[in-house]
């Protein structure tokens, strides 16, 4: 399990600009991450569904259709 741990970590750095921003975002000291991300024990459960809801919310952000442009269905009054 903590492969998928330590991928997902990496994602979410990736995704907020680093692995200081994410220790910052999940508030926890970077020497802890630094584990987490080695792969020597997983973090705990609620960190990790932390990290994978960033991961989701950002895979959904990039699948989302792009809005109509503004006013580009309009139609006139009958």
């Amino acid at each position: 399990m903590g492969r998928i741990h330590s991928q997902a970590l990496q994602r979410a750095a990736e995704l907020l600009g680093g692995t200081q921003e994410l220790c910052a975002y999940l508030q926890v000291p970077a020497e802890e991450m630094r584990r987490w991300i080695d792969g020597g024990e997983g973090p705990p459960a609620g960190i990790f569904l932390r990290v994978v809801d960033l991961i989701v919310e950002d895979s959904a952000r990039r699948q989302a259709p792009s809005a109509p442009p503004s006013g580009g269905d309009r139609r006139e009054p009958a």
